[in-house]
């Protein structure tokens, strides 16, 4: 079974994605993969290009931010020099509060060697703040409607859209009204 655990903040907590593959009754074979490292994330209002186009690897991330999971937007523009001395001073108070009413994307690559038949591959968040549509590999595996909430944990069974080989998970965070 493989788990890819992502985490963030608009974020998200992305814990894992794991799979469960065909094995003898009374075993599960579990296997982790987890998705803390390698995430960018840009903000939607500078993306040109269709929310499922996001998560194929022909989208170009030229521009993007490199993201800190788990983490917040302004963690990861901080951590990226974006931002600079922000608890000195009045400094916290001069970023643009509107450049966070608009979801941002959030978005990785991992690699499955191999996926056996009868394999159930799930992905599982530790948090979403506040709201996400998931995308992977061009389809939406979930909408923000029904994947929201700070202090919920949400898995979903992407046995569907996972392949072998590498894969694209992109994530469109909205904070909460």
């Amino acid at each position: 079974m493989k788990v890819l655990l992502p985490r963030l903040c608009l974020g998200f907590l992305l814990s894992s994605i794991f799979a469960i593959a065909a094995t003898p009754p009374g075993k599960n074979l579990i296997n982790n993969i987890e998705l803390n490292n390698n995430w960018q994330m840009q903000s939607s209002s500078k993306i040109n290009a269709g929310d499922a186009d996001v998560s194929t690897f022909d989208f170009a991330t030229k521009d993007w931010y490199a993201a800190t999971v788990p983490g917040t937007v302004l963690g990861s523009l901080v951590a990226d020099s974006v931002y600079k001395n922000i608890f000195y001073g009045r400094n916290l108070e001069k970023i643009p509060e509107s450049q966070f009413n608009v979801p941002w994307w959030y978005r990785t690559t991992f690699t499955i060697d191999k996926i056996d038949e009868g394999q159930i591959t799930k992905l599982r968040f530790n948090g979403i703040s506040y709201r996400a549509d998931i995308w992977l590999n061009g389809q939406k595996v979930a909408s923000a409607d029904s994947i929201k909430g700070s202090f919920r944990q949400f898995v979903l069974d992407i046995s569907k859209y996972v392949k072998p080989g590498a894969n694209v998970l992109a994530l469109k965070i909205t904070r909460a009204q």
